[in-house]
């Protein structure tokens, strides 16, 4: 698939992530694993494991390990997905994660997991391979606030990533403060430095819906 991509002088990305909570027993007959003791609807009333430090440092190598194998097979970068409730987006949520070690606590605790596969993905794939880092805004089931939110993509746009991916659901949805009512699309262009590529998806069915996600 990467080299027929290549000959059109297409630049392609493979997707990787870990389903975490959301990878169900009743398919694998694994006890899934996640940040914390978790389980969620559709679990049939199963309950994740913690991983224990160990395992997270093997998770961040299998992480570096699928980036490898995805930049010898020839696609030009990674995204890591890092929304949708997912194992990376499980340690990110403030509810789905409760550890009270460095993997835990606040969002520089509750990121470091994603922070650390960046930083390894990075050294093992050299400056060219591109990695994107796909989050969702606001998951308030597992604890995901728009606030982190955009703390975390501050914190992502300084480290040696090529760019942003937010999953909003709806590009249309208008966040509300005291002063203003922007879309989610503009809450997180406006953070973000002007030289990093933002992604943005979610209800975009037409031209005309995706010229308002690129006016944002």
């Amino acid at each position: 698939l990467a080299t027929e991509l290549k000959k059109t002088g297409t630049v392609s990305l493979a997707q990787l992530f870990h389903g975490g909570m959301r990878a169900h027993q009743t398919i694998n007959g694994v006890q899934p694993i996640s940040a914390s003791v978790n389980t969620e609807s559709g679990m049939d009333g199963s309950y994740t494991r913690a991983l224990e430090h160990s395992e997270i440092i093997d998770m961040i190598q299998s992480f570096t390990d699928a980036a490898i194998r995805c930049q010898k097979a020839g696609f030009d970068g990674v995204e890591l997905h890092g929304a949708h409730s997912y194992l990376i987006c499980q340690f990110l949520g403030i509810i789905t994660n409760r550890r009270e070690d460095e993997w835990g606590g606040d969002l520089e605790g509750r990121s470091k997991f994603l922070r650390e596969i960046i930083k390894s993905i990075r050294i093992a794939t050299g400056p060219d391979f591109l990695i994107a880092v796909r989050i969702s805004p606001k998951i308030e089931d597992i604890g995901i606030y728009l606030a982190d939110s955009l703390s975390l993509a501050n914190m992502l746009s300084q480290m040696e990533i090529d760019m942003i991916h937010i999953s909003c659901w709806d590009v249309f949805e208008k966040i509300n403060d005291e002063n203003d009512s922007k879309s989610l699309t503009r809450c997180f262009s406006d953070i973000i430095p002007n030289d990093m590529p933002l992604i943005s998806t979610g209800a975009v069915w037409s031209a005309e819906d995706a010229q308002y996600v690129l006016d944002e």
